[in-house]
């Protein structure tokens, strides 16, 4: 089927993210390191089967933060996979293994989910009786662990309370009803991902694939979601590249998926770019809410116009519309009633923080938006960029108290005296690389526009100050 041409729509927002990447050099390569995990397990103490330990990830962590996998980590200069894995099961559980112990079970790699990746090997260890990991011996980067039968912990993670790297996930699903682990089986998981990486499964209705986009630096990618098994909703798929998009198109042909509709977050470049490419390809509508199909207008073809409290059904699975504006007019989130993951857009990322442009965004409404989704029950939420998050309250508290403390700098600096938006910017933005001041005007601009609603300050002849009335 011929594609049409169509205007592509660019923002204010996309012209700014483009001055900032020539600015900052950003490159798309992430950084790709090696690693050992160790799938510890035992036979089930009732004899059904087996146990496999796992331990969840500080949230504070820069990679995977927050999520359950095996034990393991970084190996050093000049390491082997084999030494690593012994060294960090001593340091994070408490275990000295000797490297005789080691089965070697599989290879896997991590996707362009973040700036940092890695190159990982897995090994099998059965635990003696009297081996007991404990996570607290980690120094806080292990937060909880303990065993669990691969079909309950497989369970918690349909429900959401349990979220796991791809690999962890399928490592699980291999091991399923066994009497002891299978390596032929974890080695055919690990093929199995090698062969469908455009999706990272992340519970069994969210999948993840990052694309590489013309994005805000420091992310390289956004996040394109599948929502659903089989029958899918393609979630901001935004990379307006050719070869990103036909290897999206390949691996949801080869996984055998259905494209129901394409969803969209909002109207940003890095998460439309590849929407008409893959509505045409798949002959499938583009889904979005009111104000974004106005704001695409005839560059993108919404044919239907979401609303919220919409309940968009993909198979058995049902996800809920959320309109979240603030970061963008009619930006939507898309929540999974059986999971309780939330796929959030712009709202929040994996690292660093959401620009508020103020012509395109407001800054009262991106604050409202965050204390709502702050008040719902969520066990996870799909940042478009960087790695799943699962310390939702946390990271929402973080989101909303570095935006406070921002705005009190900003009204302090007036209560000294009046300031232009520049002068604010040299007060305020002292620490920030001057590259990033023109970023930093319109934030605070932002942030004037929320303050001045509030009748708090006001502007006279470009010149902000605090409100006399």
């Amino acid at each position: 089927m011929g594609l049409k041409k169509r205007v592509v729509h660019v923002s204010a927002v996309d012209r700014m993210y483009e001055s900032l990447r020539q600015k900052s050099g950003e490159t798309s390569k992430s950084v790709l390191k090696k690693a050992s995990a160790c799938i510890f397990w035992r036979r089930h103490h009732l004899g059904e089967g087996i146990e496999v330990y796992l331990a969840q990830r500080a949230p504070t962590m820069k990679f995977l933060g927050g999520l359950w996998a095996f034990v393991g980590g970084g190996t050093k200069e000049n390491e082997s996979f084999e030494a690593c894995c012994v060294r960090e099961v001593y340091e994070e559980v408490g275990i000295q293994l000797e490297e005789s112990r080691l089965t070697p079970a599989s290879r896997w790699q991590t996707p362009d989910v973040s700036a940092i990746r890695f190159d990982a090997r897995y090994f099998l260890v059965e635990l003696k009786t009297n081996e007991v990991p404990d996570y607290k011996k980690s120094q806080g980067e292990l937060v909880d662990g303990g065993f669990w039968k691969p079909e309950d912990a497989l369970e918690l993670n349909r429900l959401g309370k349990l979220i796991f790297p791809s690999p962890v996930w399928r490592v699980l699903k291999a091991l399923t009803g066994e009497e002891s682990p299978s390596l032929s089986s974890i080695e055919e998981a690990a093929q199995d991902e090698a062969e469908e990486d455009t999706a990272w499964f992340i519970t069994p209705d969210v999948s993840i694939a990052p694309l590489r986009t013309p994005t805000l630096p420091p992310a390289t990618h956004t996040n394109t979601y599948f929502l659903g098994k089989k029958e899918i909703f393609i979630v901001d798929p935004g990379s307006p590249y050719e070869i990103e998009n036909k290897k999206l198109v390949t691996g949801i042909e080869r996984l055998g998926l259905k494209p129901k509709a394409i969803l969209l977050t909002h109207h940003h470049g890095d998460h439309v770019g590849g929407a008409n490419f893959i509505a045409e390809t798949f002959n499938v509508p583009i889904w979005a809410s009111r104000d974004t199909a106005e704001i695409l207008g005839e560059s993108i073809h919404v044919e239907r116009e979401l609303a919220d409290g919409d309940v968009l059904v993909a198979g058995d699975d049902e996800f809920e519309v959320f309109i979240t504006p603030g970061h963008a007019k009619g930006h939507c989130c898309f929540f999974s009633k059986r999971s309780k993951f939330l796929v959030v857009g712009d709202m929040v990322a994996g690292v660093g923080t959401i620009y508020i442009d103020p012509v395109e965004g407001d800054m009262g409404d991106y604050l409202r938006s965050l204390h709502r989704l702050k008040d719902m029950e969520v066990h996870g939420m799909g940042p478009a960029h960087g790695s799943p998050i699962v310390n939702v309250r946390e990271k929402l508290d973080g989101y909303i108290s570095h935006r406070m403390a921002r705005e009190a700098m900003i009204f302090n600096a007036l209560k000294e005296s009046p300031k232009t938006v520049k002068t604010i910017v040299e007060s305020v933005y002292k620490d920030t690389p001057r590259f990033l001041w023109a970023f930093a005007a319109r934030q605070t601009q932002s942030h004037l526009f929320k303050l001045a609603a509030e009748n708090k300050v006001e502007e006279i002849s470009n010149t902000w100050q605090i409100a006399k009335s």
